[in-house]
């Protein structure tokens, strides 16, 4: 994610924004080509790292916390949709569900209270 959100600046060429102030302007500019060009990079190389973490531990479900969860109108259904036409895996038949972390960004601190 910080990746993207680094490209992200760079294209908008913009400095000193706040996540969410980055996010409304990547809405603003979201069928300009070099944005569109950067989610779907994002996609696919998510969509890859995924598939090897599938095939390794043969999850049944993976949940996405932190930045992507605020990204997810932009990430999520076409992360969802492009996992199951695609089929990276080898070791399973069936995508494992994707889900966002019900406590947002706060999962992992919440978490290690724990």
């Amino acid at each position: 994610m910080k990746r993207f959100k680094e490209k992200a600046k760079k294209i908008l060429n913009i400095d000193n924004i706040t996540s969410e102030e980055l996010l409304e302007e990547i809405k603003r500019n979201k069928d300009s080509y070099e944005i569109k060009n950067l989610i779907d990079e994002y996609i696919d190389n998510l969509i890859i790292g995924l598939s090897n973490v599938i095939d390794i531990f043969e999850p049944e479900a993976i949940s996405f916390g932190g930045s992507f969860v605020y990204f997810k109108d932009l990430f999520y259904e076409k992360l969802v949709t492009e996992m199951q036409k695609r089929k990276y895996t080898f070791n399973k038949d069936d995508v494992p569900k994707i889900v966002l972390a019900e406590l947002k960004n706060d999962a992992g601190m919440i978490g290690a209270i724990l």
